[in-house]
């Protein structure tokens, strides 16, 4: 449904924990930058199906959710 690339979903499981964005960029040794790029990628892509706008904990609210009725990482790619 939203087509979230392994890495989209590797951010979406560390903000379900409640990382915020730099966090998140020092444990993958990533810019904040990158992060952020990946959160816009990720936001688009909820947008599309919902038509609502998101906060970040509104973001970390989907994330959770979506994780756990996924089972974590998966390999899509």
């Amino acid at each position: 449904m939203y087509n979230f690339t392994k890495k989209e979903i590797e951010t979406l499981e560390l903000i379900s924990h409640g990382l915020t964005n730099y966090d998140i960029a020092a444990y993958l040794h990533l810019s904040v930058r990158t992060i952020e790029m990946r959160l816009s990628n990720i936001k688009e892509k909820i947008t599309k199906v919902t038509n609502e706008p998101l906060t970040h904990r509104s973001l970390a609210i989907f994330a959770y959710k979506y994780i756990q009725s996924n089972g974590g990482l998966r390999d899509e790619d």
